[in-house]
């Protein structure tokens, strides 16, 4: 299977990039600053967990603000009902709100996984969304990448406790095997571990944050894709016949939620 061009013709292939690195449930008010102060970026990126909700309505106003600076969101928002915890990250801009639920659930958390990946085609790249555990899996990137995705974004809640340069290694692991940008935003703070990035196809930081609360932005070109996967062709002589091990054994993890019933919430209209 191949991996999409990513040349578009018809528009510029700069992407302006902001990374919001801030804490857990900040005021609404705080976002919109930030979008406003941030008007006319593709894409701003928030961490995971962001917001925690029990209802949808947020999600309206925040495709309203997309709308009104010219922008496009990807946030962490928690979900609860009564039973339930759902751990999504959305896409929101003037015109489209998707959505992907956390499919790989570390063991200290209980939140209900998803069962399946998503890339968002925008005018200038293609979006594949992970969220913290889902980038210990090699799978989940290559994965997102065979759907076309040239731009990967990890959103994390990245305890201070797990070393934040494995975080990192992952990351740049990610970038560079797949030759796709990647951009990870990390909540920050007393418990967790911050250090969001940008990273190149080539696998290096092309911009890094601290610790605690920060937005920087950075614009990226994304022919830097285009032209790697040109020079290193590695997709071209994959060999997927060969690799059946990888999904054909099964882990007791995988085993149990085959048969586990499939929840979600549904988006607003």
């Amino acid at each position: 299977m191949g991996v999409a061009s990513t040349r578009n013709q018809n528009s510029s292939t700069k992407l302006r990039v902001v990374v919001a690195q801030v804490p857990e449930q900040p005021h609404l008010a705080e976002i919109e600053r930030i979008m406003r102060a941030r008007r006319g970026s593709d894409l701003i990126v928030f961490p995971e967990g962001t917001l925690y909700v029990t209802d949808l309505a947020v999600v309206r106003t925040l495709k309203s603000w997309a709308q009104k600076y010219d922008t496009a969101i990807i946030i962490g928002i928690i979900h609860k009902d009564k039973r339930w915890l759902y751990d999504y990250t959305y896409y929101i801009s003037g015109r489209l709100v998707e959505r992907y639920q956390k499919t790989h659930v570390h063991w200290t958390e209980t939140h209900i996984p998803g069962h399946e990946f998503k890339v968002i085609k925008t005018k200038k790249s293609k979006i594949g969304m992970l969220m913290c555990y889902d980038a210990a899996f090699q799978e989940t990137s290559r994965v997102l990448t065979l759907m076309g995705a040239d731009l990967i974004v990890i959103v994390s809640a990245i305890p201070i406790e797990f070393p934040s340069r494995f975080a990192t290694l992952r990351a740049r692991s990610i970038a560079y095997s797949n030759q796709v940008f990647l951009v990870h935003c990390c909540l920050p703070g007393r418990n967790f571990s911050g250090r969001s990035a940008i990273i190149d196809p080539h696998g290096d930081i092309v911009m890094e944050l601290g610790k605690y609360t920060e937005v920087r932005g950075r614009t990226i070109d994304m022919d830097v894709v285009r032209k790697w996967r040109e020079q290193e062709m590695t997709f071209e002589y994959r060999r997927p016949s060969i690799y059946h091990l990888i999904s054909s054994l099964e882990s007791p993890m995988s085993a149990r939620l085959r048969s586990h019933k499939h929840r979600t919430w549904q988006l607003p209209r």
